[in-house]
């Protein structure tokens, strides 16, 4: 009887922690993806501001919209999530001024 109820017991625990490994494993694919496709959309922005045939204005809705808020609604949480102790919001903060202060200046736009 000892030996049923051990055997139950391992079976529902390994059950449990089976049950609960793919929801991380899920959460994790799902932001990678998300990164990724921010990625791919930031990767992009870029190219748009630095082809010399882009629009001003385009580049302007760019760099004054699009990529800030992209990369503050999809890039960050999702790096931030996969690499904890790597980032921080206040450090991807940072990296994001300095690239777009660098994108206005090279560009001569100024957001309003």
């Amino acid at each position: 009887m000892k030996i049923r109820f051990a055997i139950v017991l391992t079976a529902l625990g390994l059950l449990v922690g089976c049950d609960n490994q793919p929801k991380e494993k899920s959460d994790n694919i799902d932001y990678k993806a998300q990164f990724e496709k921010s990625d791919d959309k930031i990767s992009s922005f870029l190219d748009k501001l630095d082809d010399p045939n882009t629009k001003l204005s385009e580049q302007k809705q760019i760099l004054c919209n699009d990529w800030p808020k992209t990369y503050k609604e999809e890039y960050s949480p999702a790096l931030i999530k996969l690499q904890p102790k790597e980032y921080t919001q206040d450090k991807l903060d940072k990296e994001l001024k300095s690239a777009v202060d660098f994108y206005k200046q090279k560009l001569n736009i100024k957001c309003e």
